[in-house]
């Protein structure tokens, strides 16, 4: 274009990944012009503004866009004037992350804007000194959990089924008429009626779901992106009025995210299913909207699996459960 070619934009083909369909913010989305498409030209009089990040203790600091991988160690990376950047800290192994120092503070995702020259300090600390937190229904008066199945059978993928005392699922086949999938959400946060202080550095999480019937498979949970009314959702809907953008909530990148946070499986005879959580708990800790996780169907036994919801009455203690590992060393 700067030879003289004419300028009509660019057309964003598809090359490889996920099948089903992403959305993207437009120029006319309003809850954050940030997020709107940009376009940034790096010229020969461009300038330059540098970015050190220092981390401390064990993890690691990334950057969006990408530039700064920063491990145990201090980086120093350049980016365009005016560029937002955003941080995002990963702790390594018992390890929690402690807080921004510098152009960013607290535990939230860390946004920089590029108008100076920015210094930012991860701190990570050791995790020795903790608390396990078992939050499930009717154990220690907590009662912050919700959950359901969607069942794609015609006329069954309008009825909602959040009372009943079992969850279902089975083998997620495209265009089937007998999928069913389950759905399970934990307040976890104070701010959200749950037990745990905002802030509250996380070491780990982990789901648990019981099978009360036999066959074997495997799960991933897929952290839910938009809300759901446990007495209202269906296969179609999210809650009265609002649909999933694909039945059964299971539009990658738009219902919930594109990658699981865990995965887990249980065997043939009745049993937990356990999956690592960790990732998604710490994304709430850092802002991000609990809407809790999908448990989505990835392989073994094709027939109808059943578990105990939260309304199980013979044994409070085969209800589902979120278990968490909170770090007493405050940020």
């Amino acid at each position: 274009m700067a030879r003289g070619q004419a300028n009509y934009g660019w057309h964003l083909v598809g090359l490889a990944g996920n099948g089903n369909i992403k959305k993207f913010h437009s120029r006319e989305y309003q809850a954050d012009p940030r997020l709107r498409p940009k376009l940034m030209l790096v010229t020969a009089d461009s300038v330059i503004v540098p970015l050190t990040v220092n981390v401390e203790g064990g993890g690691t600091v990334t950057s969006d866009p990408s530039g700064v991988s920063c491990e145990n160690k201090s980086c120093l990376v350049e980016f365009p004037q005016g560029a937002d950047v955003r941080l995002t800290a990963t702790p390594s192994s018992n390890n929690v992350f402690a807080g921004w120092q510098g152009a960013c503070s607290g535990i939230k995702a860390c946004l920089v804007t590029m108008d100076q020259i920015q210094l930012v300090t991860a701190t990570f600390r050791q995790a020795a000194d903790t608390t396990t937190v078992v939050l499930q229904d009717g154990v220690k008066g907590y009662a912050g959990t919700r959950d359901t199945y969607l069942y794609a059978f015609p006329g069954h993928d309008k009825i909602n089924f959040g009372t009943r005392d079992f969850l279902q699922a089975n083998v997620l086949q495209a265009e089937s008429r007998n999928q069913l999938t389950m759905l399970t959400k934990f307040s976890v946060y104070e701010s959200e009626g749950g037990p745990i202080p905002d802030g509250t550095p996380i070491v780990s999480a982990r789901l648990a779901v019981y099978k009360s019937s036999v066959y074997n498979y495997r799960y991933g949970a897929h952290r839910v992106l938009v809300p759901w009314n446990e007495t209202e959702t269906t296969w179609l809907s999210t809650q009265a009025g609002r649909s999933w953008t694909e039945g059964g909530g299971l539009g990658r990148g738009t219902d919930i995210t594109v990658t699981p946070d865990g995965e887990g499986e249980v065997g043939w005879a009745p049993g937990w299913v356990e999956i690592d959580v960790t990732a998604g708990v710490q994304a709430m800790a850092s802002g991000q909207a609990n809407y809790g996780w999908h448990l989505v169907g990835l392989a073994g036994n094709g027939n109808i699996k059943k578990f105990h919801s939260r309304e199980y009455q013979l044994d409070p203690g085969l209800r589902p459960k979120l278990t968490i590992v909170i770090s007493n060393i405050q940020p």
